[in-house]
Protein backbone atom coordinates (compact mmCIF):
# COMPACT_ATOMS: atom_id res chain seq x y z
CA UNK A 1 0.00 0.00 0.00
CA UNK A 2 1.63 3.14 -0.79
CA UNK A 3 -1.06 5.99 0.95
CA UNK A 4 -4.69 6.60 0.89
CA UNK A 5 -7.22 8.23 -1.71
CA UNK A 6 -9.58 10.53 0.00
CA UNK A 7 -13.46 9.50 -0.76
CA UNK A 8 -14.08 13.38 -0.98
CA UNK A 9 -11.42 15.06 -2.65
CA UNK A 10 -9.63 12.14 -4.33
CA UNK A 11 -6.24 13.31 -3.50
CA UNK A 12 -3.35 10.56 -2.31
CA UNK A 13 -1.60 10.35 0.91
CA UNK A 14 0.70 8.93 2.13
CA UNK A 15 0.07 6.88 5.22
CA UNK A 16 3.41 4.82 5.63
CA UNK A 17 6.91 6.74 6.38
CA UNK A 18 9.23 5.77 3.58
CA UNK A 19 11.99 3.88 4.72
CA UNK A 20 14.91 4.23 3.10
CA UNK A 21 14.45 3.47 -0.61
CA UNK A 22 11.78 1.45 -0.24
CA UNK A 23 10.52 -1.21 -2.08
CA UNK A 24 11.84 0.43 -5.77
CA UNK A 25 15.17 0.47 -4.14
CA UNK A 26 15.12 -2.51 -3.40
CA UNK A 27 13.97 -3.87 -6.78
CA UNK A 28 16.33 -1.66 -7.90
CA UNK A 29 19.35 -3.19 -6.33
CA UNK A 30 18.23 -6.63 -6.36
CA UNK A 31 17.74 -6.36 -10.26
CA UNK A 32 13.70 -6.87 -10.02
CA UNK A 33 11.38 -5.36 -11.83
CA UNK A 34 8.84 -2.89 -9.64
CA UNK A 35 5.79 -3.30 -11.14
CA UNK A 36 4.06 -0.10 -8.87
CA UNK A 37 2.50 0.32 -5.60
CA UNK A 38 -1.30 1.12 -4.74
CA UNK A 39 -3.10 3.13 -2.81
CA UNK A 40 -6.26 2.25 -0.35
CA UNK A 41 -9.19 3.38 -2.30
CA UNK A 42 -12.28 3.08 -0.04
CA UNK A 43 -14.47 3.68 -3.21
CA UNK A 44 -13.01 0.39 -4.66
CA UNK A 45 -14.39 -1.72 -1.32
CA UNK A 46 -17.82 0.30 -1.49
CA UNK A 47 -18.02 -0.79 -5.36
CA UNK A 48 -17.09 -4.50 -4.59
CA UNK A 49 -19.62 -4.74 -1.72
CA UNK A 50 -22.40 -3.22 -3.63
CA UNK A 51 -21.27 -6.18 -6.61
CA UNK A 52 -20.07 -3.04 -9.38
CA UNK A 53 -17.35 -3.72 -11.15
CA UNK A 54 -14.20 -1.42 -8.76
CA UNK A 55 -12.70 -0.73 -12.61
CA UNK A 56 -14.85 1.27 -13.94
CA UNK A 57 -14.54 3.71 -11.40
CA UNK A 58 -12.78 6.61 -12.96
CA UNK A 59 -10.06 9.18 -11.80
CA UNK A 60 -8.72 6.74 -9.18
CA UNK A 61 -5.01 6.44 -8.72
CA UNK A 62 -5.30 2.66 -7.42
CA UNK A 63 -7.11 1.70 -10.94
CA UNK A 64 -4.56 3.76 -12.67
CA UNK A 65 -1.94 2.30 -10.87
CA UNK A 66 -3.49 -1.08 -11.14
CA UNK A 67 -3.82 -0.53 -15.18
CA UNK A 68 0.33 0.31 -15.34
CA UNK A 69 1.10 -2.94 -13.45
CA UNK A 70 -0.93 -5.11 -16.10
CA UNK A 71 0.88 -3.37 -19.05
CA UNK A 72 3.68 -3.80 -17.61
CA UNK A 73 3.35 -7.64 -17.13
CA UNK A 74 1.72 -8.36 -20.41
CA UNK A 75 5.06 -6.33 -21.58
CA UNK A 76 7.29 -9.34 -19.58
CA UNK A 77 5.33 -12.23 -20.88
Amino acid sequence: MSGFVCPNCKNESEIFRPIDSGVGGFCDENDLVFLGSLPIDPRICKAMDLGENPMEITESPCIENIIKITDKLKSIV
